[in-house]
């Protein structure tokens, strides 16, 4: 399945894609106990959850909830977000289509495209086989990486993070290509080959130095080498199959 997170009443709510179309999943289903976010699915995923959304979203009264023109939010919220090459700063997390506010004495913004996995269960001392059978979903993350005119990377941990469009359930790293598209022009093209089975296994590790639980959230290593710079007034397209485009404006 695929979730996303939009607005409504300036609160998250909870949706999934259906036909291209954003599906209001909490009113689909009409259990007063049904989650409302994301972070609460994730939290909860066990039990009857997962098997009554599916099935509501195969009765013939979809379409009475369907959500016309959604603003869509970041999908998910991690408890924490971690990554081989992150720092300890707290940083802005933005959704799709948000702007990612220049900063004042950058001379180039750097694109790290990155995989997330989000884990559904908790682990402790875990060893792959188990850290697959706890993932939740995967998304999309670009780490947004400022950079002075002289090369100093001093303002990296001030950067945003862009996530989504929405977070997968079924996703194949193995057999996916990343594309990046900048103002409409070819700027990046990758295999992912083994990227998630080394995301796989940096989340075991982690799992051996202290107990994970569900929200937890884990960013792959770069999946693209080298600087990609980006300048202001740029639109990006992050696009991999199975995990939608991400499109973020850089701002001027």
């Amino acid at each position: 399945m695929r979730f996303v997170t939009f607005e409504q009443g300036g609160r998250r709510r909870l949706g999934t894609i259906l036909d291209d179309r954003i599906v209001d999943l909490p009113g689909l289903v009409g259990h007063p106990a049904f989650p409302t976010s994301l972070e609460s699915l994730v939290q909860r995923n066990g039990g009857t959850l997962m098997p009554a959304a599916r099935a509501a979203l195969e009765r013939g009264d979809v379409d009475g909830f369907v959500v016309a023109e959604p603003h869509l939010l970041p999908p998910v919220l991690p408890v924490t977000l971690r990554s081989p090459d992150a720092t300890d700063a707290q940083r802005p997390l933005l959704g799709p289509d948000a702007v990612v506010p220049w900063p004042a004495d950058a001379g180039w913004l750097e694109l790290r495209p990155k995989l997330v996995v989000v884990l559904g269960r908790p682990l402790d001392r875990a060893v792959p086989d188990e850290v697959r059978a706890a993932i939740f979903g995967f998304a999309l993350l670009a780490d947004w990486r400022a950079v002075a005119a002289d090369g100093d990377p001093t303002r990296a941990d001030r950067a945003p993070l862009s996530i989504g469009p929405w977070v997968e359930t079924a996703f194949a790293p193995s057999t996916a290509t990343l594309r990046v598209v900048v103002d409409g022009a070819p700027f990046l093209e990758r295999e992912l080959r083994g990227a998630g089975e080394r995301l796989v296994e940096d989340v075991a590790t982690a799992s051996r130095l202290l107990p994970l639980s569900p929200g937890d959230a884990f960013a792959s290593a770069p999946l693209a080498p080298g600087e990609h710079r980006l300048w202001p007034g740029a639109r990006v397209e992050m696009a991999v199959d199975g995990l939608g485009v991400l499109v973020v404006r850089v701002g001027r």
